[in-house]
């Protein structure tokens, strides 16, 4: 598994990003090929709760409940980078 994550800081604006992909066969890391499908589900079910007036508490939540569902958890003193 490879992990790819960039910062950038303009004027007075912050940007994070990262993507995770599995370098060969899937089937030769399947923690990996797990870790990012729970990842995209969890994002997935955050972003579904955004809705004007909704607050960032919800989207948190269900981030944090699809990913433990699965069995992985959320590193909570490296989430975040400070953005």
């Amino acid at each position: 598994m490879l992990k790819i994550d960039a910062g950038l800081i303009y004027e007075k604006g912050v940007s994070d990003s990262a993507i995770s992909v599995i370098v060969g066969d899937a089937s030769a890391n399947p923690l990996g090929a797990d870790l990012i499908r729970a990842t995209k589900a969890s994002l997935d079910r955050g972003v579904a709760t955004i809705k004007t007036g909704g607050f960032a508490y919800d989207y948190g939540k269900a981030v944090l409940n699809t990913i433990t569902n699965d069995g992985f958890r959320v590193l909570k003193t490296l989430s975040g980078h400070g953005v």
